[in-house]
């Protein structure tokens, strides 16, 4: 998976050319009472099957946070999960999966739309946090029950 992000990012320097390199902290806190767990999962299909593999795990205490750095022409629009299939999003209560579908603009989950992260910047550094609330287990399931999906 570390080459589909690495095609990703040269994608994005081959269509910006030569701009100054921005510094982007994607911050993701936990605004609710429980511990969460995060997971993104992208799935390959390939002559042998399907392959799940992580790209990103992280647990955040109540009112704790996590970052992913990177490092992006002026600008460039990336985002961590973009890369990914699948975000599961789960605390002792309930999980819920975010599935992104289709092209950025028509999924609807807040966490694969730019539009739903706040934003800040100082000089070339970018901070863009989103907060995890009790809104986004709207759709969940008890965590007890099982699951549709083979992951």
């Amino acid at each position: 998976m570390k080459i589909k992000i690495l095609f990703c990012f040269c994608l994005v320097l081959l269509f910006t050319g030569c701009h100054e390199m921005y510094t982007v902290h994607y911050v993701y806190r936990n605004g609710t009472d429980k511990s969460l767990e995060v997971v993104a999962y992208d799935i390959t299909d390939n002559a042998q099957g399907s392959a799940v593999e992580i790209q990103y795990r992280f647990s955040l205490v109540p009112d704790g946070e996590y970052s992913i750095t990177v490092h992006v022409p002026g600008n460039s629009n990336f985002f961590p999960f973009w890369t990914v299939d699948y975000v599961q999003l789960s605390n002792d209560e309930q999980a819920v999966v975010f599935a992104k579908a289709g092209d950025i603009d028509g999924v609807k989950y807040s966490i694969f739309r730019p539009d739903c992260y706040k934003e800040r910047s100082r000089k070339r550094t970018l901070w863009r946090t989103y907060i995890f609330t009790d809104a986004d287990f709207r759709d969940g399931v008890p965590v007890t029950e099982e699951s549709d999906t083979d992951y």
